[in-house]
């Protein structure tokens, strides 16, 4: 069974774009769900009378009050029921074998908890930008994200996932409404060697200026200072549960390391003490750029 969801809000001009595309794909969901957040502009009409027209069997929640983004995407996640999920935002453009391509590259691969599929971004002029790393390769190859400290943080969005029902399972378990759904995806198959994309563009990727998951809208001390404690408590549990002889000792290391640079970020962001800078320092290696560790210093004393 394969469930998708899709959140909503404010995005009439495009949504209708996006449910043609459901409709037009080689393989369609079993299961679709979308979840408005109080939309202000018409779009859970907009939705509805979609559904209504094409005579379609998909499920339109509308939150008894707004959100927020990361929250939607939770309970949207929490809600579905398919042995395989997709998620979708409300302003894409799939192509129509995106669901048939990723389930194949599943199928009689169990080791594959969340597949990434790559994509085209473009903005509304349709200029595109191919710097991402989900434009770049269109081979139609699969490949595994290693456990390094570039495979921790997502570099695909979280609308081109596809994984399994198992992995659902264990983000509302140590998961929270408070942190972008990709992410916790991301760390939690990262974490179990179960991380995965394949490199076909499968996806018409919109971005544009007022985009909810705009990277830099996300930056502040709070957010920031959840995140990795977010991050630890996951490790913990990962931790926890893990077997040595199911890790790779240098794995179970570098996570060790990755575990005491959070906490020592964390420790800055709490406390604002400029002394705290001095426990970063070690770990200075953790961070992906150089520049973000300026960017901690520069957000917990802001």
């Amino acid at each position: 069974m394969i469930s998708l969801v899709m959140t909503t809000y404010n995005g009439k001009e495009y949504v209708r774009e996006q449910m043609e595309s459901f409709l037009r794909q080689t393989l369609p969901p079993d299961e679709v769900i979308i979840c408005d957040d109080r939309s202000t502009d018409g779009t859970y009409e907009v939705v509805a009378d979609f559904i209504r027209t094409h005579g379609l069997g998909w499920r339109l929640v509308q939150n008894a009050q707004n959100l927020g983004w990361r929250a939607n995407f939770f309970e949207g996640i929490r809600s579905s029921t398919g042995d395989l999920v997709f998620l979708s935002d409300q302003d894409d453009i799939w192509h129509e074998d995106k669901i048939a391509a990723m389930v194949s590259a599943m199928e009689g691969r169990p080791e594959i908890q969340l597949l990434l599929s790559g994509f085209h971004p473009f903005y509304r002029d349709h200029s595109t930008i191919l710097d991402y790393p989900g434009a770049k390769r269109d081979d139609g190859s699969i490949e595994k994200i290693p456990l390094d400290k570039h495979g921790l943080a997502p570099t695909y969005p979280g609308c081109s996932f596809c994984f399994r029902k198992e992995l659902r399972e264990k983000m509302v378990a140590y998961g929270s409404p408070k942190i972008t759904h990709d992410a916790q995806l991301w760390l939690l198959a990262v974490l179990d060697g179960g991380l995965y994309v394949l490199h076909r563009r499968l996806m018409e990727y919109r971005r544009h200026e007022d985009a909810a998951t705009n990277a830099n809208k996300n930056l502040d001390r709070e957010s920031q200072l959840y995140g990795c404690n977010y991050r630890i408590w996951t490790l913990e549990r990962f931790f926890e549960r893990v077997r040595p002889e199911d890790s790779a000792e240098a794995d179970l290391r570098f996570l060790r390391r990755m575990k005491k640079w959070l906490e020592a970020r964390a420790a800055l962001y709490e406390t604002k003490k400029l002394w705290k800078v001095a426990g970063i320092l070690p770990y200075l290696s953790c961070y992906e750029k150089p520049r973000h560790f300026i960017r901690d210093c520069l957000l917990a004393f802001r």
